[in-house]
C-alpha cells in the first residue's frame, strides 16, 4: 500500500470511529472530522490514494444486508404492515455504505464541504491517469490580484483531464501495486471502488449543490469584493486576465455602445455572473463572460474586449461657431444601443472536484433569466465557444487515412474531404519546396548585384581620391615654383640697387575632391511565398496565412483556390466531429457534450474565428455557436440524455456541413 502501515491504522481508525458516532453527537464528529482533513492535507498525493482506497472500502455489510431482506420477506409473507415498514427501513439502513455516512458527516463540519470538493477532484485525477499519480495539490485560492492569469496549456490540458474523465477508460495508478486482478485487499476490484465511491461524491454534491442552495452573484466593479473579483481573475482559464485589474475592468463595464463593436455588431456591453455556495464564501464556483451585442458573433474579436487606444495628444478642437444648441444637438443624437444577442463566450469552473455537477448549465440559465429581465430588448441566447477536442481528432483520422493510402473506409465523404485536404496541404508543402530555392537564387542575385555596386563605388572613390592628389600636388608644386621665381627676382632687384617688393605669391586654389557616387543596388526581392506552416508529417502545426475569408466567387490564383479547399474541408469535418463522432452515444468533444446535456442547439461553425496561438492548437481556429432557445431547453435536455447524439439538436446548415464533410455549398 502507499500508505505507510501507522498511517494506515490511523487513518482507519478515525474513518471507524466516524462512521460509528451516533447521529446526536455533533461535539465528537466535529474532532474527528477536524483530525481527519488535517491528516489527509499533510499527505503526499501517492498516500492520498491510499486513503481514497480506504476509504473506497468502507462497503455494505452483506450479512446485515441479507438479515434485513430475510426480515422484510417475512413481515410481507405475514402481511405485518407495521413489522414491514419497519424491515423497510431497516434494509435502507443497511442498503447505505459507511463511506456515504463519514462523507455525509464531514460535509457538515467548517470546511467540509470545500474539502469534499477537493477530494474528489485528487479522484478524479487518479481515475484519469494512465501514469502515477500527480505530484500536485489543488490550487489554493488567494485574496492577491495574481500577476497573470492561466496559460493557454492549462486550458487545454484541464479541457483534456475533464474528457478523459468523461471517458472513464483509463487504468488504473495503483496496477503496479497488485493490479485489478491481483490478490489482497490493495489488488481486487480496486478501479470499481474507485468509481463507486465518486458515483457516491457525485450524488451527494449535486444534492448539497442544488439551486435552491446556490445564490447567483452579477459581478459589478463598484460593489462585488475585492476578494471575489481577485478570485476570479486567479481562476479564469479560457481568456486569461494578461491586462490585470485594468482588464478586468473592461470586462465587467459598460464597452462601446456608443461605437460600431468588430464583427458587425451596433454596440456591446459585457456582464460576468458566477454562482456562490453559502458554506463556501468568496469562491466563484463557476462563473460566465456575458457580451450584449447586436447579432450572433461570429469572431472573438467581436465579444472578448480589447484594451483602449492610447489617449491622443492633441488639443480638443474647439466647436464651431454655428453649433446647435445643446437641447438641439440631445435630439439629434442616435437613440441609446439596445442589444438583442447574448453571447455567452467563456465559462470556468476552478474547481474539478465539481465535474459532472450540473452547476455550469445552471448558471448559463438563470444568467439568461437574468439578463432577460433586465434587458427587454434581448431576443437570442447564444455562446462562442471552441472545439478544443477537435485537432486531436483530425489527427488521428488524417493518420489513419495516410496510413490506408488514401482509400480507407468511406464513411459519407469523410475520406474525400480527407483526401482532399492531405493533397491540398502536399501542393502547399510542394509550393513551398519550390519557393525555397528561388528564394536562395533571388537572395544570391541580390547579393551579387550589393558586392558589383559596392566594388564600382569603391573604384570610382579610389580614382576621384587619386585624381584629387594628383591635382593638389600640382597645384602645390606651382605655388612653390612661383615663390621661388619671386625670391629670385627680388634679390636679384636688390643688387641691381632697385628696390622693390616681393609680390605676394598666388597659391593655386586646389580643387574640391568630387564626392564619390555610390552605385544603387536593386530593391530587395520580395518573398516568394509567405510560411504557410503546412507539412506533408504535421500538417496542421501552424495554419499561418490559411486564416482570411473563405472566396465566395471571382477569379482566383492556384495558391488561393488550394487554401479554399484545406478551409471548406476543416469546416466539413469539424461539423461531422461535432454531430457524429461520439463515444457511448454521447458527443465526443466535451464542449459540445456540456452544452447539448443542458439543451442547447448547434448553429453555426465560423472559420478563422480564434487565430491565436491556443485557439490554433485546440480547433484549427474554428468556434461554434450553441444557441439556448428557453422554451425548448428542456425537450432538448431529456433527449439528449435518454438517446444521445441520435437525438442531436442542430441547424439544418450544420448537419449538411456533417454530411457533405467539405462543402460549403
Amino acid at each position: 500500500p502507499p500508505l505507510p502501515r501507522a498511517d494506515e491504522q490511523r487513518l482507519r481508525g478515525l474513518l471507524r470511529e466516524i462512521a460509528q458516532t451516533p447521529p446526536g453527537d455533533d461535539v465528537l464528529p466535529a474532532r474527528l472530522g477536524k483530525s481527519l482533513m488535517s491528516a489527509y492535507e499533510a499527505l503526499q498525493p501517492p498516500g492520498r490514494l491510499g486513503f481514497l482506497s480506504i476509504l473506497a472500502r468502507q462497503d455494505v455489510d452483506l450479512s446485515t444486508v441479507r438479515r434485513s431482506c430475510q426480515n422484510l420477506l417475512a413481515a410481507e409473507d405475514d402481511c405485518r404492515a407495521a413489522a414491514s415498514l419497519r424491515a423497510r427501513g431497516a434494509l435502507r439502513e443497511a442498503l447505505e455504505p459507511p463511506s456515504e455516512r463519514i462523507i455525509g458527516r464531514l460535509a457538515q463540519q467548517p470546511g467540509g464541504l470545500r474539502f469534499l470538493v477537493a477530494m474528489r477532484a485528487d479522484l478524479l485525477s487518479a481515475l484519469a491517469q494512465r501514469g502515477p499519480f500527480a505530484e500536485a495539490a489543488p490550487p489554493s485560492p488567494s485574496l492577491s490580484p495574481p500577476a497573470a492569469g492561466s496559460s493557454a496549456a492549462t486550458a487545454a490540458a484541464a479541457t483534456a483531464a475533464a474528457a478523459a474523465a468523461e471517458a472513464g477508460s483509463v487504468a488504473s495508478p495503483l496496477a503496479a501495486e497488485g493490479g485489478e486482478a491481483g490478490e489482497g485487499e490493495w489488488g481486487e476490484g480496486l478501479r470499481e471502488r474507485w468509481r463507486a465511491l465518486d458515483g457516491s461524491l457525485r450524488r451527494l454534491l449535486s444534492t448539497w449543490f442544488d439551486q435552491g442552495l446556490l445564490k447567483l452573484e452579477p459581478l459589478s466593479w463598484e460593489t462585488s469584493p475585492a476578494g471575489l473579483l481577485g478570485r476570479v481573475m486567479q481562476y479564469e482559464r479560457v481568456h486569461p486576465f494578461t491586462g490585470g485589474w485594468p482588464d478586468l475592468q473592461r470586462r465587467l463595464g459598460g464597452g462601446d455602445a456608443d461605437g460600431a463593436s468588430e464583427g458587425g455588431a451596433a454596440g456591446r456591453y459585457n456582464r460576468m455572473f458566477a454562482l456562490t455556495h453559502p458554506r463556501m464564501p468568496g469562491e466563484p464556483l463557476v462563473f460566465v463572460h456575458v457580451a450584449l451585442v447586436g447579432e450572433v458573433p461570429s469572431r472573438l474579436a467581436a465579444v472578448l474586449p480589447s484594451a483602449p487606444p492610447p489617449p491622443s495628444v492633441s488639443p480638443p478642437s474647439a466647436p464651431p461657431p454655428s453649433a446647435s444648441p445643446p437641447a438641439a444637438a440631445a435630439s439629434a443624437a442616435p437613440p441609446p444601443f439596445a442589444p438583442t444577442t447574448a453571447a455567452f463566450y467563456s465559462i470556468s469552473s476552478p474547481f474539478s472536484g465539481l465535474r459532472g455537477v450540473p452547476v455550469g448549465g445552471l448558471l448559463i440559465k438563470q444568467a439568461a433569466a437574468s439578463l432577460a429581465a433586465a434587458e427587454p430588448s434581448l431576443r437570442t441566447f447564444v455562446t462562442l465557444s471552441p472545439v478544443p477536442g477537435f485537432r486531436t481528432w483530425l489527427t488521428a483520422r488524417l493518420a489513419r487515412q495516410r496510413a490506408s493510402g488514401g482509400g480507407g473506409e468511406d464513411l459519407s465523404g469523410e475520406g474525400a474531404a480527407l483526401n482532399e485536404l492531405l493533397q491540398a496541404c502536399a501542393w502547399l508543402h510542394l509550393a513551398c519546396a519550390s519557393a525555397v530555392p528561388r528564394l536562395h537564387l533571388a537572395c544570391a542575385s541580390a547579393v551579387l548585384r550589393l558586392h558589383l555596386a559596392c566594388a564600382s563605388a569603391v573604384l570610382r572613390l579610389h580614382l576621384a581620391c587619386a585624381s584629387a592628389v594628383l591635382r593638389l600636388h600640382l597645384a602645390c608644386a606651382s605655388a612653390v615654383l612661383r615663390l621661388h621665381l619671386a625670391c629670385a627676382s627680388a634679390v636679384l632687384r636688390l643688387h641691381l640697387g632697385r628696390t622693390s617688393a616681393a609680390p605676394r605669391p598666388h597659391l593655386g586654389r586646389t580643387s574640391a575632391a568630387p564626392r564619390p557616387h555610390l552605385g544603387r543596388t536593386s530593391a530587395a526581392p520580395r518573398q516568394a511565398l509567405s510560411a504557410a506552416g503546412l507539412d506533408e508529417t504535421a500538417p496542421f502545426s501552424e495554419l499561418g496565412p490559411l486564416h482570411g475569408p473563405i472566396s465566395t466567387g471571382g477569379v482566383q490564383s492556384p495558391e488561393q483556390e488550394r487554401a479554399d479547399a484545406v478551409r471548406r474541408s476543416l469546416v466539413g469535418l469539424c461539423a461531422r466531429y461535432l454531430c457524429r463522432a461520439t463515444q457511448r452515444q454521447r458527443a465526443l468533444d466535451p464542449v459540445a457534450g456540456f452544452h447539448m446535456r443542458n439543451g442547447a442547439a448547434l448553429i453555426a461553425i465560423h472559420w478563422a474565428a480564434n487565430p491565436s496561438s491556443y485557439g490554433l492548437e485546440e480547433s484549427a481556429s474554428i468556434m461554434v455557436n450553441y444557441h439556448y432557445d428557453m422554451p425548448e431547453v428542456e425537450a432538448r435536455h431529456s433527449a439528449y440524455v435518454a438517446k444521445g447524439v441520435t437525438e442531436l439538436a442542430a441547424s439544418p446548415e450544420v448537419w449538411r456541413l456533417a454530411h457533405a464533410s467539405g462543402s460549403l455549398t
